[in-house]
């Protein structure tokens, strides 16, 4: 009877904490651009490299304009160049696959500023923890 008790109260709280708080499951998808440069050489970066993004995320707003978001995120980074040799061409492909999973607080301050509700204006910070899953290189 004592665990009926704990899990029926244990529900309760459930409910009464998403009675107040609004609670979004989505998902993300996104193209991105990067490159790599060695370490004093910023300048001399390569061509830039197409990727993408894919994943999960999960927004539980707690206040009227602040929200907690975390994502499950897989990133496919990389870099391409190609590069004259004396002996001919070489070009340089790489690969980087991550998941990444950031913790964000999310502002949102439509209201305060007069915005309608087709547009929002949101901030963004926190940290992150990236793995790096696998990683390519094909030179040729």
């Amino acid at each position: 009877m004592k665990k009926i008790t704990n899990i029926l109260t244990a529900f309760m709280l459930l409910l009464a904490l998403t009675a107040n708080a609004q609670i979004k499951f989505g998902i993300k998808e996104s193209i991105n651009l990067s490159t790599q440069s060695e370490l004093g050489m910023l300048w001399d970066t390569n061509d830039m490299k197409t990727g993408f993004t894919l994943g999960v995320t999960f927004d539980y707003r707690f206040h009227k304009t602040l929200s907690l978001q975390t994502e499950l995120n897989y990133k496919r980074a990389g870099l391409a160049y190609a590069k004259k040799e004396v002996s001919g061409k070489l070009d340089v492909n790489r690969n980087y696959d991550y998941y990444n999973i950031p913790l964000l607080i999310k502002g949102r301050f439509n209201d305060q500023l007069g915005l309608s509700q087709k547009w929002m204006l949101s901030f963004y910070g926190g940290p992150y923890y990236s793995y790096l899953h696998k990683a390519e290189s094909k030179v040729e």
